[in-house]
């Protein structure tokens, strides 16, 4: 089974449309933990380079969509 702690203690963040800063401080957070350099916007939303893991998860995507359309 897999382990969805991650997104149900996102989930559980309350955050109404307009008040999401506990939701950005989690994951500004949990960036930072992984190691990453995450940013705030002007607006306070978090923007984060994820360099050659989001390259190689747009690799694997492009290879997956390209077996689906083969077929």
């Amino acid at each position: 089974m897999k382990n969805y702690n991650t997104l149900q203690q996102l989930v559980e963040i309350d955050s109404p449309t307009g008040y999401t800063e506990n939701a950005c401080k989690y994951i500004f957070d949990l960036l930072k933990s992984y190691g990453y350099k995450p940013e705030y916007t002007n607006k306070g939303a978090v923007k984060c380079a994820l360099g050659k893991i989001l390259h190689w998860l747009l690799q694997l995507m492009l290879i997956h969509w390209e077996q689906l359309f083969r077929e």
